[in-house]
């Protein structure tokens, strides 16, 4: 069929048959937990800051009106019950959270479960990844010592639990370098700067809480990716403590002049926990619909025993960067190295993009409330 007639399917086929020119096109519906569907990479979602500034692409989330989580952005507007994909919400429990970047988080962590899945079962010792930028994550793999030893169903098995928690460490290192690699001056769209929206209050907690939603979703046995998503995201949110897009705005307005001004964002978030240490969000305080000021505590899956087994050393991680910025990434770290690798390299970098932030924004640019709780 000639590429204008393939378009012309695509727009138009979302189910049954239909008619294009002289031709009758079947149009069945394709089986959406194939796969071959998430070996391609998840379409792109776009975020905005928590506050509405001018410029900022604040947009508020309906907790209550998300739609259905759609892997594809392909045609995402013309399902009935459309995915909403992008918006601010508050919860008691997570402070503000970016929908698109739950989304984000979630879909990553399928696409890179799918093909590290895929190279395990094929005995692969290496895999190269790409993420939303060229940039590479390679990773190493290194099968234990009782790997030959293991039954084919327990090797089964293992493999489909490592691929999950694999999958989520991968997809959060993957969130954590865009947000460093976007300080650093990297651009999405060539042109818009996203600078002022790195390390924003309500974008690392939103990757730990995609992170959870991927981890339930992909172990859904009764439900469909996409529905197992929905489900997920929509439980997550609830037992985080959600509330209403009025009561959200008030949290935006209680933290305005302090979080954030009409001038961008006074406050970044700069903890990232990448090797698992204990990650706290930032609550709003004195919220007459919060019942309580306890945060969750959130934390990225590090790989250590899988169903009773060492899995601590499996696998190793390094960046690539294939962005113009990488030059100037590699000059914070003083070996400039050729790949960047998170547990040695992460910590300098974010070291130096504090004392950046710091010295832009003020020494208290980490802290949500410099004094103290009066009882």
């Amino acid at each position: 069929m000639p590429p204008a007639r393939r378009m012309i399917r695509k727009l138009l086929c979302i189910a049954g048959t239909v008619i294009v020119g002289a031709h009758m096109v079947s149009c069945a519906k394709a089986d959406l937990n194939a796969p071959a569907r998430f070996m391609k990479r998840p379409g792109h979602r776009m975020g905005g800051l928590p506050f509405p500034a001018p410029f900022m692409l604040y947009k508020a989330a309906d907790p209550e009106s998300l739609g259905t989580h759609r892997y594809s952005t392909q045609l995402r507007f013309a399902f009935p019950d459309r995915e909403k994909y992008r918006g601010i919400v508050y919860t008691c429990r997570a402070g503000f959270l970016d929908i698109a970047h739950i989304r984000k988080a979630v879909d990553w962590s399928k696409h890179f479960s799918v093909k590290i899945e895929h190279a395990l079962t094929e005995g692969q010792e290496q895999i190269a990844l790409r993420g939303e930028d060229p940039s590479l994550f390679h990773l190493a793999i290194r099968y234990p010592d009782y790997w030959p030893a293991l039954t084919d169903e327990r090797r089964k098995d293992l493999i489909r639990e490592l691929s999950i928690q694999m999958g989520q460490r991968v997809s959060y290192l993957l969130s954590t370098w865009h947000e460093i690699a976007t300080w650093f001056g990297y651009k999405t769209t060539i042109i818009i700067p996203e600078h002022y929206s790195a390390f924003t209050y309500d974008d690392i907690v939103a990757h730990l809480v995609g992170l959870n939603v991927a981890q339930a979703a992909m172990h859904d046995q009764d439900r469909g990716y996409d529905e197992a998503v929905t489900h997920a995201l929509n439980e997550q949110l609830k037992q985080l403590g959600v509330v209403t897009v009025r009561e959200a705005a008030e949290a935006i307005d209680r933290v305005k002049g302090l979080w954030w001004s009409l001038g961008g964002t006074k406050k970044r978030y700069l903890d990232v926990g990448v090797e698992g240490e204990s990650l706290t969000p930032w609550l709003v305080r004195d919220l007459s619909f919060c019942a309580s000021n306890d945060p969750e505590s959130f934390s990225v899956p590090t790989i250590t025993t899988v169903m009773d087994l060492d899995c601590s050393e499996i696998f190793d991680v390094r960046i690539e960067p294939r962005i113009m910025e990488a030059k100037r990434i590699r000059s914070v770290i003083e070996s400039h190295p050729r790949h960047i690798r998170p547990k040695d390299h992460f910590p300098q970098l974010m070291e130096r993009i504090h004392d950046q932030m710091a010295k832009a924004m003020g020494p208290d640019v980490n802290e949500p409330y410099t004094e103290a709780v009066v009882e």
